[in-house]
Formats: structure tokens, C-alpha cells, sequence
């Protein structure tokens, strides 16, 4: 090569663009700008569009990006459709490594009688988020928050058989529970410790008199609550049961829905600032939810004394998506499922 030679480029011919991504050119020329993408994770994270150049707000998310239109018309597509079979295969096959490996596996299906989001709340660009598989971009419900939808309501049913009450929020206002003294007892490894704690939950003065847990032997006690702690595991051990993503079965159907906070600054300032005034303007906010797609759920236990336990963690979670709901926006009907 020639010293002092300058080498000269040839630019790419430059296309007039409605919708910019804000990524570097030669990425959005290898992206096709996002139409060759058909993972919806990278389309609400990474590919979100902009105002073209010469726009007075240039570098403004665009209103249709705001309002996931691109989302809700991916949804459609062959590509989209064909990464949930691919998912599906996946999950066949993680259940069949399961059960090669010692494990007894338990699945079912069931369909959002409504809709549901999981993830509302994490952090994202767009103020609201929704769980989606990191390679395919799917939405999925994590094992992590089925476990503890489960969880939850095994909590409740215990107590209601052992007779300890659910206080209201007024009525457990600064004070411990007999609730809160009996998920310490379950919680607690220490068989010792245990009747300790069990001890103190009889003598509580919330505890009616009549309660079921006050008259029973402690070693009933024991017995009837002891596969709460082999399902859900205690402080420094593991649970006997593996609580797996649910995934979708078909094809996936999302639905824009909008928060209306009327007072946003009040909010905002966690009501230090100037009171709730008619003066102020509602600012929406846009949210992706998940209505009429049908979901696998799958559980599995090793083989033996802890497969005896999947019925039980599996009636649990049946009992949690049917009437205590996943997810975000319980009290206003979402994410309750019906189970077939």
C-alpha cells in the first residue's frame, strides 16, 4: 500500500427514513431497521423508534411507539408464531431431561379468563414492562413468581384449616400477626425453634379460642404442615419441587391497556407537593397485557417420597391462578386464569 495515499469509502446510498432507530447506521442497515427482527424482547427494549431527522422533537420516542403499535401487529406474524413452536419443542424436551434424569413431571394448561401482565412494574424505557423470554422475546410467566403465587396460597389455606384469622391491613397495623407468627413457624428449619414459635402463636391474643391449631398435638401439627416446607423450602434449604416458567402453547395475543393517573403531579411528589387539583392533566400510560392465549404450567419432583408431593404444589397452583390471580392488577380482574 501507498504511503500518504488517501483511501476513499463509498457511503451507502442514504434512504429517506419515517422511523429511525437509534442505533448506528450500519446496524440499522444489517437490522433492515428492525424489519428483519422478529423477536419482540428487542422491538420494546432496544428497537424503538424515533422522530425522523428534522423533526422539532427529533429525538422523541414516536406516539405509535408509545402505544406498542409495532408490538401488537408482530404478534400477527408467521415468524412470531413459529418462535412459540420452537419454544414449545424446548419445553417438551426440558420436560422429558426431567424425567430421563429421576423426576416425576406434572403439566397442564389453562387460558387468562381476562388478561394478565407479569413484569408491570420493572424498570423500562416506556414507564411499563412485561416478562418476555430473553432469546425468543416471548411472554412467559417466570417459575420464580408461580412459586410464590403458590406459595401464597398455600399459606392461606393452611391458615384457614389451622384456624389462624387473616387479619385486615387496618387490624395488623404495627403489630405481629398470628398470620405472619405461623409463616415464621413454617419457615423455620429448626424442629426446636419450631415449637418455640408454636408456643408463642398458641398464646397469641388474636387467636380465637376455638382455633384448630390451639387443641392439636404439635406433632399434627407437624405432620400437616410439613409439605408446605418440602415444596417451598425454609431458610437455608432448598423445595423438593421445581416451579417451571409457563410458556404459550399458540400463538400469542396481546391487548394495549392505558393508566389514567388524573393527578400526576400530586403522585408524583408522593403528596408532599401541591394537593390533587382539578388544574392538572391526566397522563396516560400505555401497558402491554396478554388476553386469550393458552399457557402450559409444569412442575417436577424427584421420584419417590418427594414426587408424592407434586399433587399437592400442583392443587396449589391450580388454586392461585384460579382465585388468588399472577401478576400485576389483581384487584381490577387481571390475571386470573381458568384451568382445563
Amino acid at each position: 500500500m501507498r504511503r500518504g495515499r488517501e483511501r476513499s469509502f463509498r457511503r451507502r446510498p442514504q434512504r429517506p427514513r419515517s422511523l429511525i432507530l437509534p442505533l448506528p447506521g450500519e446496524v440499522r442497515d444489517i437490522a433492515g431497521d428492525g424489519g428483519l427482527c422478529a423477536n419482540i424482547g428487542l422491538w420494546l427494549d432496544r428497537y424503538l423508534h424515533r422522530n425522523p431527522p428534522g423533526d422539532q422533537k427529533e429525538w422523541d420516542i414516536t406516539e405509535g411507539t408509545k402505544k406498542r403499535e409495532h408490538i401488537l401487529r408482530m404478534a400477527e406474524r408467521l415468524e412470531v408464531k413459529e418462535l412459540v413452536k420452537a419454544v414449545n419443542r424446548r419445553y417438551s424436551s426440558l420436560l422429558k431431561w426431567y424425567k430421563q434424569r429421576g423426576f416425576e413431571v406434572r403439566s397442564f394448561e389453562a387460558v387468562p379468563e381476562w388478561r394478565f401482565v407479569v413484569g408491570l412494574g420493572a424498570a423500562h424505557v416506556l414507564e411499563t414492562g412485561i416478562s418476555l423470554h430473553r432469546i425468543f422475546g416471548i411472554p412467559i410467566i417466570p417459575g420464580s413468581g408461580l412459586k410464590g403465587a403458590a406459595r401464597a396460597y398455600a399459606l392461606r389455606e393452611l391458615a384457614e384449616k389451622m384456624g389462624v384469622p387473616i387479619l385486615s391491613p387496618a387490624q395488623a397495623k404495627g403489630k405481629q400477626t398470628p398470620l405472619k407468627c405461623f409463616l415464621e413457624y413454617l419457615l423455620e428449619p429448626d424442629g426446636s425453634r419450631r415449637s418455640e414459635i408454636l408456643s408463642s402463636l398458641r398464646k397469641h391474643q388474636d387467636l380465637p379460642e376455638d382455633a384448630r391449631i390451639k387443641s392439636l398435638p404439635p406433632e399434627r401439627v407437624e405432620r400437616e404442615t410439613s409439605a408446605f416446607r418440602r415444596i417451598f423450602g425454609t431458610r437455608g434449604w432448598a423445595g423438593e419441587v421445581v416451579f417451571l416458567d409457563a410458556v404459550p402453547v399458540g400463538g400469542v395475543r396481546f391487548s394495549l391497556d392505558i393508566m389514567n393517573p388524573h393527578y400526576p403531579n400530586y403522585y408524583s411528589s408522593q403528596g408532599k407537593g401541591s394537593p390533587p387539583a382539578d388544574y392538572e392533566s391526566p397522563r396516560p400510560v400505555f401497558f402491554l397485557t396478554v388476553e386469550g392465549t393458552r399457557y402450559r404450567f409444569a412442575l417436577a419432583a424427584r421420584r419417590g417420597e418427594a414426587g408424592g408431593l407434586l399433587p399437592i404444589a400442583e392443587g396449589w397452583l391450580k388454586g392461585a391462578l384460579q382465585k388468588l390471580g399472577v401478576g400485576a392488577k389483581t384487584s381490577a380482574n387481571y390475571g386470573y386464569w381458568e384451568v382445563t
